[in-house]
């Protein structure tokens, strides 16, 4: 159906297609000319990307990640000016009467021409709303393409900018082939690539709404606990320039999460053990590394609201950190497990925990509200897929009359024990044109 290298591949006559070239064609996820294959073929070489086109997928993929925006947020300009120094850029207000003059890079200037420079020649578009400022981060200010000043440390910071990109992509691509290879060398999804994307740019956001929401906290120790650990996340562990930390920071939360999450221990330890040789940690920085991860994890999970006979594990902990982030980046998520791995249990305090504004945590505050969005359905060996069918729809119907309301409450669709309806075979696919 599609051709996205150009390679000119010619499939033979239907009747030799198997032999000559359908199965390749099958295998690499394209076929120049659309014939019908038979059913035997498709079972038996339908596969993913192959290892040797999946540099290509990452680079074309990792180039459109770039080019299109990646956040957008409300903010006071206070806030903006405190986002762009801890990523390096050396900006303030001036001391004029107006406090509407913006001394960037040395040079003074008004509030407009400093929004329209940003906006030209760094990669953030600003617009007012009142006396906050609706703040767009687009690709372009990822890759550091800033004023050209003819500073040699500048320049260097850049050429260090440009040579971490690149790790990035090379750490993507090596765990795409390394996934496959753990998979008995079946090819890995390119949905894969759009999962490690979107997590990528989730938790980027995460760190650039840091400021807003650091205003927003008290003096109590819940709130100080969040805010250290805002603290800790803006400085980031990865060494060089603070942007290029905080990107390095966010890939291998989002690799850790799309790869490494869903893999048996041994398997896990591979992935991250090529992450950190990719990545060049090492000593210490792989110690720090370990720790930020971790810390992400245990913040997600020791802000949800959980009953005191309930012992936070690391098992658990797991479930939420990625129940939470998937709800709030809406990716479907599927917890497969025996039981007695909390994955239940993650789900009901997932439930009570994320409610929006209305969250307990200030950490949750700013994330989707889903208590009172919660479509659960109980699988049974009688299922049909008209009764699953019904329950997406009354989803997507609550969805929609959110969106007209602006709101940010995310509906939830929860099936129970979805293993059980194996019995009546066409029941769960209706699940595949909503997620």
């Amino acid at each position: 159906a599609i051709n996205p290298f150009g390679e000119a591949k010619e499939v033979k006559e239907k009747n030799e297609q198997e032999l000559s070239g359908g199965s390749q064609a099958f295998v690499d996820h394209y076929q120049v000319k659309l014939l019908p294959p038979s059913l035997d073929m498709i079972c038996r070489h339908f596969n993913g990307i192959s290892a040797r086109h999946t540099g290509k997928f990452v680079e074309a993929r990792m180039e459109l990640f770039l080019r299109e925006p990646l956040h957008t947020s409300m903010m006071s300009l206070d806030a903006l000016l405190a986002l762009l120094r801890s990523d390096g850029l050396q900006v303030q207000r001036s001391h004029d009467r107006d406090g509407r003059r913006i001394i960037y890079e040395g040079v003074s200037q008004t509030q407009d021409d400093f929004l329209q420079k940003l906006r030209t020649e760094v990669g953030i578009s600003a617009q007012e709303y009142g006396s906050e400022l609706e703040v767009t981060i687009n690709g372009k200010y990822l890759q550091r393409l800033l004023l050209a000043t003819g500073n040699e440390v500048r320049a260097k910071d850049d050429l260090d900018c440009i040579e971490m990109m690149k790790r990035c992509q090379l750490t993507i691509e090596r765990c795409q082939i390394k996934v496959a290879e753990l998979n008995n060398g079946r090819g890995v999804s390119h949905r894969n690539l759009a999962r490690v994307f979107k997590l990528w740019q989730y938790f980027l956001g995460e760190y650039w709404s840091a400021h807003r929401l650091d205003k927003e906290l008290g003096t109590n120790a819940r709130d100080q606990r969040t805010r250290e650990f805002l603290e800790g996340r803006m400085k980031g562990v990865s060494p060089g320039h603070p942007l290029m930390s905080k990107a390095i920071d966010c890939l291998s939360l989002a690799i850790f999460l799309a790869y490494e999450c869903s893999l048996e221990d041994k398997s896990r330890k591979i992935i991250h053990d090529l992450v950190v040789e990719v990545l060049g940690f090492s000593g210490e920085l792989q110690t720090k590394f370990d720790a930020m991860r971790k810390r992400e994890v245990d913040m997600y999970a020791s802000s949800m609201e959980k009953p005191q006979t309930v012992c936070l594990n690391e098992t658990l902990s797991e479930n939420l950190f990625v129940l939470a982030v998937c709800a709030d980046a809406r990716i479907p998520v599927l917890l497969i497990g025996p039981p007695g791995t909390a994955k239940s249990l993650a789900v009901r305090i997932l439930k009570v925990s994320m409610k929006g504004r209305r969250s307990n945590s200030p950490f949750l505050k700013h994330r989707v509200g889903i208590f009172d969005d919660f479509k659960y359905y109980q699988c049974a060996e009688s299922s049909t897929s008209t009764e699953i069918e019904n329950v997406f729809e009354d989803a997507v119907r609550q969805q929609l009359s959110y969106a007209e309301l602006g709101s940010n409450s995310q509906v939830i669709v929860n099936l129970d024990v979805a293993g059980i309806t194996s019995s009546s075979k066409d029941a769960l696919k209706v699940c595949a044109i909503h997620v």
